[in-house]
């Protein structure tokens, strides 16, 4: 960064307390804006084996659940639906874009020896090209992904990756970048490459 220069202003009025150069119109209505999260430490047992449930009605209290979507295309909504509760329902219109949910940063060393990502999953529309791909990330370039079989139409399908075999996978937009296990900060993203409405559900890593 270059600064050229610095100036200073005193306000003709009230200089004192700087009340003269106020913006702020005695007429306007301050409206409260949306309360930020609770920040909740993880113990020493977040996202340990055998079972790191991410998803199951809904989040875990630790995750907090996000879009990438520099086009305004993603939607995402927590649905009811009959003989499974809560789902997770996804809607991308455009090409870029996907969902994650954000962790503090975790250590997920133990999760590479036998170690899954599980979840279910339906499509009810795609283009014909939209693939999906999951990742995990600590932080660009530092990411790894993978493609996952698109199911049926309609069709509710358990999807079950390898975690080691993502993080070896590495980041195909990123020669020779993958996740860092040690430092995790987003445990789960889905990505359809194209236009999609899909379904997930019981969102877990498991051994």
């Amino acid at each position: 960064m270059q600064v050229d220069f610095v100036r200073v202003y005193e306000c003709a009025e009230n200089p004192q307390n700087g009340k003269g150069c106020a913006t702020v119109s005695e007429d306007a209505q301050f409206v409260a804006g949306t309360p930020a999260p609770e920040i909740i430490i993880p113990g020493p047992d977040y996202a340990t084996g055998p079972l790191f449930t991410l998803f199951d009605d809904k989040p875990d209290k630790h995750l907090r659940s996000k879009e990438y979507d520099p086009q305004f295309k993603v939607y995402t909504e927590t649905k009811e639906v009959e003989g499974r509760g809560n789902v997770l329902a996804i809607k991308k219109t455009g090409d870029v874009g996907n969902f994650y949910f954000e962790s503090p940063e975790v250590n997920l060393d133990e999760w590479m020896q036998g170690g899954e990502i599980v979840f279910d999953l339906m499509v009810e529309d795609k283009a014909p090209d939209a693939k999906i791909m999951v990742k995990v990330d600590s932080g660009w370039p530092h990411a790894s992904d993978i493609d996952v079989e698109v199911p049926p139409l309609g069709q509710w399908k358990q999807v079950r990756i390898s975690f080691a075999e993502l993080v070896e996978n590495g980041n195909r937009f990123a020669t020779d970048a993958k996740a860092n296990v040690e430092a995790i900060r987003n445990v789960f993203v889905i990505e359809p490459t194209g236009p999609m409405v899909l379904n997930i559900d019981n969102i877990r890593y498991e051994k």
